[in-house]
């Protein structure tokens, strides 16, 4: 799949689920809403303040409990269990909704006031709010 940016909702043990991509690296939550991520980290798409890579997931937004992460690409948002919406990554053309561009390491608020019911990621695949699966496109 080389460099394709496609998503996958992958179903993983204990009640985890993780949202998968092709940019080489991962993004999971926990069923207690922690966010984990791992791999690649260029643009700063793990989420831990820095752009060192990853072999093991490493806690993103620590803190934070989230009811559904998305990723694509190099970026990823997640709604938090307060009705929040962060993102990090690759912001090179403002894509996180945070009036800003350029790379974002550490989860960042949407601006705007929006409230949305799921991560707003273009192109990928995301989870349903009970976490259960796939949300239909």
């Amino acid at each position: 799949m080389g460099t394709a940016k496609i998503a996958l909702v992958v179903a993983l043990l204990a009640g985890r689920a993780a949202t998968a991509r092709a940019d080489e690296s991962c993004t999971g939550v926990t069923a207690e809403g922690a966010a984990y991520c791992w791999g690649a980290n260029y643009l700063g798409q793990l989420g831990t303040g820095t752009t060192d890579l990853s072999y093991v997931p490493v806690a993103a937004a620590a803190g934070t409990t989230f009811r559904a992460l998305s990723a694509g690409g190099s970026s990823t948002c997640g709604v938090t269990t307060t009705g929040s919406t962060v993102c990090w990554g690759d912001n090179t053309y403002g894509q996180l909704g945070n009036g800003t561009a350029g790379y974002l390491p550490t989860p960042t608020a949407v601006s705007g006031g929006v409230t949305f019911l799921l991560p707003p990621v273009a192109a990928t695949a995301g989870l349903s709010n009970a976490g259960t699966g796939p949300v239909p496109r």
